[in-house]
Protein backbone atom coordinates (compact mmCIF):
# COMPACT_ATOMS: atom_id res chain seq x y z
CA UNK A 1 0.00 0.00 0.00
CA UNK A 2 2.55 2.66 0.83
CA UNK A 3 4.62 1.84 -2.13
CA UNK A 4 1.38 2.07 -4.55
CA UNK A 5 0.57 5.56 -2.82
CA UNK A 6 4.24 6.84 -3.11
CA UNK A 7 3.84 5.85 -7.05
CA UNK A 8 0.48 8.06 -7.49
CA UNK A 9 1.96 11.23 -6.37
CA UNK A 10 1.24 11.00 -2.96
CA UNK A 11 4.20 10.19 -1.71
CA UNK A 12 3.47 12.23 2.04
CA UNK A 13 0.41 10.42 3.03
CA UNK A 14 2.87 7.32 2.37
CA UNK A 15 5.07 8.52 4.86
CA UNK A 16 2.42 9.78 7.18
CA UNK A 17 0.57 6.30 7.36
CA UNK A 18 4.21 4.87 7.85
CA UNK A 19 4.87 7.09 10.61
CA UNK A 20 1.47 6.52 12.19
CA UNK A 21 1.81 2.65 11.77
CA UNK A 22 5.47 2.89 13.51
CA UNK A 23 4.42 5.29 16.22
CA UNK A 24 1.81 3.11 16.84
CA UNK A 25 3.86 0.26 17.87
CA UNK A 26 5.94 2.69 19.32
CA UNK A 27 3.52 4.17 21.78
CA UNK A 28 2.38 0.27 22.51
CA UNK A 29 5.67 -0.95 23.46
CA UNK A 30 6.05 1.85 25.54
CA UNK A 31 2.71 1.79 27.41
CA UNK A 32 3.08 -1.72 28.12
CA UNK A 33 6.88 -1.14 29.69
CA UNK A 34 5.34 1.39 31.51
CA UNK A 35 1.81 -0.23 32.61
CA UNK A 36 3.53 -3.82 33.69
CA UNK A 37 7.00 -3.15 34.67
CA UNK A 38 9.14 -5.89 34.54
CA UNK A 39 6.97 -8.97 36.22
CA UNK A 40 7.68 -11.92 37.60
CA UNK A 41 4.86 -13.91 38.22
CA UNK A 42 3.03 -12.17 41.65
CA UNK A 43 6.02 -9.73 42.13
CA UNK A 44 6.44 -6.74 40.27
CA UNK A 45 10.32 -5.25 39.41
CA UNK A 46 11.45 -1.49 38.86
CA UNK A 47 7.23 -0.44 38.45
CA UNK A 48 7.09 3.52 37.08
CA UNK A 49 4.32 4.88 39.07
CA UNK A 50 3.89 8.56 39.04
CA UNK A 51 5.56 10.40 41.69
CA UNK A 52 7.10 7.13 43.34
CA UNK A 53 9.64 6.04 40.62
CA UNK A 54 13.08 5.77 42.07
CA UNK A 55 15.99 6.68 39.82
CA UNK A 56 17.24 2.60 39.66
CA UNK A 57 13.63 1.62 38.52
CA UNK A 58 13.73 4.85 36.52
CA UNK A 59 17.25 3.60 34.73
CA UNK A 60 16.33 -0.04 33.69
CA UNK A 61 12.67 0.73 32.25
CA UNK A 62 15.01 2.97 30.08
CA UNK A 63 17.43 0.56 29.20
CA UNK A 64 14.42 -1.74 28.59
CA UNK A 65 13.40 1.59 25.92
CA UNK A 66 16.43 1.40 24.51
CA UNK A 67 16.38 -2.54 23.65
CA UNK A 68 13.44 -2.96 22.49
CA UNK A 69 13.39 0.63 20.01
CA UNK A 70 16.38 -1.46 18.24
CA UNK A 71 14.28 -4.65 17.77
CA UNK A 72 11.12 -2.34 17.09
CA UNK A 73 13.16 -0.41 14.33
CA UNK A 74 14.44 -3.51 12.89
CA UNK A 75 10.96 -5.01 12.93
CA UNK A 76 9.73 -1.69 10.92
CA UNK A 77 12.47 -2.40 8.52
CA UNK A 78 11.35 -5.68 7.93
CA UNK A 79 7.91 -5.30 8.03
CA UNK A 80 8.09 -2.49 5.38
CA UNK A 81 10.86 -3.81 3.43
CA UNK A 82 9.41 -2.76 0.38
CA UNK A 83 9.09 0.79 1.47
CA UNK A 84 12.10 1.41 3.27
CA UNK A 85 14.03 -0.17 0.64
CA UNK A 86 17.77 2.43 -0.02
CA UNK A 87 17.62 3.59 3.07
CA UNK A 88 20.10 3.72 6.23
CA UNK A 89 17.34 1.80 7.90
CA UNK A 90 17.39 -1.21 5.48
CA UNK A 91 21.43 -1.01 4.75
CA UNK A 92 21.86 -1.61 8.83
CA UNK A 93 19.67 -4.52 9.14
CA UNK A 94 18.99 -5.43 5.65
CA UNK A 95 22.29 -6.03 4.70
CA UNK A 96 25.50 -5.55 7.52
CA UNK A 97 23.46 -7.39 10.19
CA UNK A 98 23.07 -10.45 8.04
CA UNK A 99 26.30 -10.69 6.71
CA UNK A 100 27.74 -9.94 10.23
CA UNK A 101 29.71 -13.50 10.94
CA UNK A 102 28.34 -14.00 14.45
CA UNK A 103 24.58 -12.97 13.41
CA UNK A 104 24.59 -15.29 10.11
CA UNK A 105 23.77 -18.22 11.90
CA UNK A 106 20.63 -16.66 13.80
CA UNK A 107 19.40 -15.09 10.02
CA UNK A 108 19.31 -17.89 8.29
CA UNK A 109 17.66 -19.94 11.14
CA UNK A 110 15.42 -17.13 11.71
CA UNK A 111 15.96 -17.53 15.30
CA UNK A 112 14.53 -13.41 16.09
CA UNK A 113 11.30 -14.25 13.98
CA UNK A 114 10.80 -17.18 16.01
CA UNK A 115 11.71 -15.51 19.78
CA UNK A 116 9.34 -12.91 18.47
CA UNK A 117 6.89 -14.90 17.31
CA UNK A 118 7.28 -16.89 21.08
CA UNK A 119 7.32 -13.92 22.96
CA UNK A 120 4.42 -12.45 21.63
CA UNK A 121 2.28 -15.44 22.56
CA UNK A 122 4.02 -15.52 26.30
CA UNK A 123 2.74 -12.19 26.70
CA UNK A 124 -0.70 -12.44 25.40
CA UNK A 125 -1.37 -15.84 27.59
CA UNK A 126 0.43 -13.44 30.69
Amino acid sequence: ILTWLEERNTGFVAVIAYGFFSYQLLWACMKGNIKFGIRFFCCTFYPMIPNETFMNSFLVNVLLFNLWSISLTHFCTIAFGEYTRLTDANLIFGVQLTNMQFFKYFWDTKVFIYLLVIWAVVTAVY
